[in-house]
């Protein structure tokens, strides 16, 4: 994680099964960042195979600034306070380089959701995810899903 391409992001499908009002995503690093690269964490809302809005996001946040330390948690603040209702959701993670040195804590393709594709094509808004995302067709996928939570 994140993306191995430029102008892509990792995009998994989540379910959350109860309401969470939300201003923050916390994850764990596992290999640091100290550089200027940035990345943007976030969640779109929508039908599988339409369009998708982003819902509640970090925005374009250096590396350096939230994810300089290895082996420790970070807490990054979204754009605003949202509230997430039960549902699917496409949770996507957006680096601005194409062979990013951050990684991110996740079971080892233990994780089922339904989707997840590992370079999904977008053209980056302000340095971030784009407010709007096609969604694909969902699919049963297992893959190592990021840890994370939402505060």
């Amino acid at each position: 994680v994140p993306n191995s391409t430029t102008s892509h992001a990792n995009v998994w499908g989540v379910y959350i099964d109860r309401p969470v009002r939300c201003s923050s995503i916390t994850v764990f690093v596992v290999g640091a960042d100290n550089s200027a690269n940035t990345y943007d964490i976030g969640f779109y809302s929508g039908t599988s195979g339409s369009t998708n809005n982003l819902i509640a996001h970090t925005g374009a946040v250096a590396g350096g600034t939230f994810f300089g330390a290895a082996s420790a948690y970070t807490t990054i603040p979204f754009t605003s306070t949202v509230t997430l209702m039960p549902g699917r959701y496409y949770f996507a993670i957006y680096a601005n380089v194409n062979s990013s040195p951050l990684t991110l804590a996740g079971n080892t393709a233990a994780d089922w959701e339904f989707y997840h594709l590992n370079g999904f094509s977008i053209t980056p808004s302000s340095g971030g995810l784009p407010s709007t995302l096609t969604g694909p067709a969902d699919a049963i996928t297992s893959s190592a899903t990021p840890h994370f939570l939402l505060k």
